[in-house]
């Protein structure tokens, strides 16, 4: 998975924005369980971000080196 989204909440207080789903009802939309993906790529990192998928980080998330400078 590539990015993670953004939390139902977070996004209503964003103006503009179209909140669509959390990643877990989207990847079930797709017949795979959020529990099954192993690997997620963030694009960019905000702290008001934090990977949402079924609860907990999958054991493979990767960022960027240039994020955490």
């Amino acid at each position: 998975m590539v990015d993670t989204g953004i939390s139902r909440a977070r996004a209503a207080r964003i103006d503009g924005l179209d909140y669509l789903a959390a990643p877990a009802e989207t990847t079930a939309e797709l017949g795979v369980r959020a529990d099954a993906v192993g690997h997620v790529v963030l694009m960019h990192l905000h702290t008001t971000t934090p990977v949402r998928l079924a609860g907990s980080a999958p054991s493979g998330t990767f960022l960027q080196r240039a994020e955490l400078d």
